[in-house]
């Protein structure tokens, strides 16, 4: 696969350093990532009411609660996705600057 610069992305820059992302595709995918974590913290939020109501009814929770502990999993992957990006941008900032 080719880079913007047509070389292969897989070839570094630098001596040992990743490949570089072009700045626009970074931004693009920030935001991207960015409505991940938005989307994925309403779920968890959602599903946290699903819990509680649950439990107030006396009703069984445990299979609300498992989906709960999988859609914030999904949640900590989510930030963890966007914390990278936002440090390989920063990264960038850094060389170009």
């Amino acid at each position: 696969m080719w880079g913007h610069e047509g070389r292969p992305i897989s070839e570094s820059n630098d001596a040992g350093a990743p490949p570089r992302v072009p700045r626009r595709l970074g931004r693009k995918n920030l935001k991207s990532a960015e409505q991940h974590v938005a989307e994925s913290e309403k779920i968890v939020a959602e599903w946290r009411g699903i819990v509680a109501l649950r439990q107030a009814q006396g009703n069984d929770a445990g299979v609300a609660r498992h989906l709960l502990q999988r859609f914030e999993n999904d949640l900590a992957a989510h930030r963890a996705h966007r914390d990278a990006i936002k440090q390989m941008l920063a990264k960038e900032h850094n060389r170009a600057g």
